[in-house]
């Protein structure tokens, strides 16, 4: 399957509603017809044809470019033709609203509080039902959910279905369904965020060749990429030391089964250009920026950075490339999350390369910087009021079922108000099953466990992780 960028479709795709706006996503859909969901944020395009614009509502609408012009820091291109449209969506007595508000020195945020969207979706929401500039539709996904106000995303760390190894030895046991891999609370917990995040540690394949002298190449069966739908996960990272495991052909094989189940990646891609693409969800009226990139391998190479032309992953070692996408992000988004392969294994204490990295991240415009890769645990630090986890180890994943091991989901609350809570929910992987630590003692125990690898931080009772004073 060859990629194709789409200019003009909107597709459901999720388990609540997933929709890709036009110009989104990396799967060949066909046709580039014009889907338009029955959702209140799209306009009907006989409105915004037929809404007779009163004198009012034009002299509001030309102090409004003279205002924008001055006060818009995102530099989108708000002329005319947007506010047109904002005055056919909202009507004339919210256009004045707005018009009051940036005459007084209100800046972008007036958007979200007048209309519940923020002006990155409302930007969104103008070029897909204008059908204009389709660049600022890339990979752009809105999910409707329940709830009208907080939006709560969950990230694990590493996930292998690689039929080899212990936790898949259990799974197959279990008639081969993966929810039984998972304690009922922490099932519920994962399908229970509005978007929930992992790292996919193994290839999708049944073609390709193990690289010739790595100790560990993990190869899983295509059809069990849908236990990850199965198990509530909304975007993988692919940006790791075990995508490329068999070679080129398999990394082909691994994005076309992805995107077979219109399961959103990044981090690896076909070339580079594809390998930084960003992926961001609209949720509740604001949009996430999700980028990744891995720093492994350090000393050796066996897997490939994509290039101009070739397959692999997105390479942070040197970070100028991924600095760019996060730049890139930061322009687009309301909230930038940087998803990162780093560190060294089986170690708890994060590195002096982590902690330069994790702030040269924020310094470009991360918000929050998650960390994978060392199979277990690492600790907390904030930097310019930013957190930075360096570790969320293994998630359901390790040789053999003879083992426990530490795990967690790490989980962001973004609440009405843009304030942000960041909270840790301890978790435990034992014997091929991954379950939420409820016992009061146990509990206790991981919290404790967490706070002493981490430095600068406070994590409370409730695992809900702040800025130490």
């Amino acid at each position: 399957m060859k990629l194709k960028k789409l200019t003009a479709l909107l597709i459901i795709v999720s388990m609540t509603v997933l929709t890709i706006l036009p110009g989104c996503g990396k799967k060949n859909s066909g046709d580039n017809e014009f889907h338009k969901a029955e959702e209140e944020h799209y306009v009907d395009m006989e409105t915004l044809k037929n809404r007779e614009l009163t004198n009012e509502a034009q002299i509001l609408i030309e102090d409004l470019l003279r205002l924008a012009n001055s006060q818009n820091t995102y530099g989108y291109p708000l002329d005319e033709s947007f506010y047109l449209w904002f005055y056919a969506r909202y009507g004339e007595e919210i256009l004045k609203k707005l018009e009051s508000k940036l005459k007084v020195g209100g800046d972008e945020s007036c958007y979200y509080e007048l209309t519940g969207n923020t002006l990155h979706v409302l930007w969104v929401y103008y070029c897909a039902d204008k059908g204009i500039h389709p660049d600022y539709l890339d990979n752009v996904y809105v999910k409707n959910v329940d709830a009208k106000t907080d939006i709560i995303i969950d990230f694990a760390g590493d996930i292998n279905f690689d039929d080899s190894w212990g936790n898949m030895e259990i799974m197959l046991s279990l008639q081969n369904e993966p929810e039984h891999c998972f304690s009922k609370a922490l099932l519920e917990e994962m399908h229970n965020a509005d978007i929930f995040m992992i790292n996919n540690e193994c290839t999708y394949t049944e073609v390709g060749e193990p690289l010739e002298g790595k100790a560990y190449t993990f190869k899983a069966k295509p059809e069990y990429a849908a236990s990850l739908r199965t198990l509530g996960v909304d975007i993988v990272s692919l940006a790791n030391n075990h995508v490329y495991d068999y070679g080129e052909e398999g990394l082909i094989s691994t994005l076309e089964t992805l995107e077979d189940i219109d399961m959103p990646y990044v981090g690896a891609g076909r070339n580079l250009e594809q390998a930084s693409e960003i992926v961001y969800f609209i949720v509740n009226g604001r949009k996430i920026a999700f980028t990744s990139a891995t720093q492994v391998e350090r000393s050796y190479n066996f897997t490939r950075e994509a290039t101009a032309t070739t397959p692999g992953v997105l390479k942070t070692l040197n970070p100028d490339k991924y600095l760019e996408v996060i730049k890139e992000a930061r322009a687009k988004a309301d909230y930038v999350i940087a998803y990162v392969h780093w560190g060294t294994e089986d170690t708890d204490e994060m590195g002096a390369d982590q902690r330069m990295l994790g702030m040269k991240y924020i310094e470009k415009g991360a918000d929050v910087v998650v960390g994978g890769h060392t199979h277990c645990l690492q600790g907390f630090e904030y930097f310019m009021g930013a957190p930075i986890l360096y570790s969320l180890g293994n998630y359901w994943f390790d040789w053999t079922t003879a083992i426990s091991r530490h795990t967690m989901l790490f989980q962001i609350v973004i609440h009405e108000d843009n304030k942000v809570d960041y909270r840790v929910i301890p978790c435990e992987y034992e014997n091929g099953l991954t379950y939420k630590i409820e016992n009061k003692e146990e509990l206790d125990n991981a919290l404790g466990y967490i706070r002493s690898l981490s430095d600068g931080v406070t994590i409370d009772n409730d695992g809900y992780v702040r800025e130490a004073q």
